[in-house]
């Protein structure tokens, strides 16, 4: 009697949570519907192209003609000795002058390690170049990732960690 009351208990909170979970899930998708339904035929277009940028200063011209075309995404390009601070400012700038109806743009950056890292300024992290990395054990090297990768978030970016094997770092809350 008593393990059949754990099991309809277990029953129950299951399939309470698997409610609450669709329930999510649908009002995600409803948000994403509603945002992409918003959106002229151009500028569902724009979605699909990332353009380069300056990592330091964008000019007004580049940021009009990218909100122009209505380009979705942007990726930081060239070196940048800005800090923590300024570049979470230029991030800001560029998420609300490329928004659009609220949808604000993904943006990147080249931060591969080693020779590839494009933001160097005060506060980020010196990335440990691809051979290094490459001699981490999996675990070790998924760490790292993740805990770059929140870092990057919290700097205003959009981050999804991989690792120099291409992997995606495997944390749900990486991002």
């Amino acid at each position: 009697m008593r393990r059949a009351l754990t099991w309809l208990l277990v029953a129950a909170v299951s399939a309470s949570l698997v409610g609450s979970v669709e329930a999510r899930s649908a009002d995600r998708k409803t948000a994403v519907q509603k945002a992409y339904a918003a959106l002229s035929p151009a500028q569902r277009v724009g979605q699909l192209f990332m353009a380069g940028i300056s990592s330091t200063r964008p000019s007004h011209a580049a940021v009009v003609a990218l909100r122009a075309h209505a380009v979705g995404n942007v990726i930081l390009d060239g070196n940048s000795s800005l800090g923590i601070v300024e570049t979470s400012t230029l991030v800001g700038r560029l998420n609300s002058g490329l928004a659009i109806d609220g949808l604000r743009p993904f943006v990147a950056t080249d931060q591969e390690g080693g020779e590839v890292q494009r933001l160097r300024g005060q506060g980020f992290s010196a990335m440990p170049t691809a051979l290094d990395q490459g001699r981490l054990p999996p675990r070790v090297l998924q760490s790292r990732a993740t805990k770059l990768g929140r870092a990057d978030g919290d700097r205003g970016g959009d981050a999804e960690p991989r690792t120099s094997r291409g992997h995606r770092a495997r944390s749900a809350s990486a991002c």
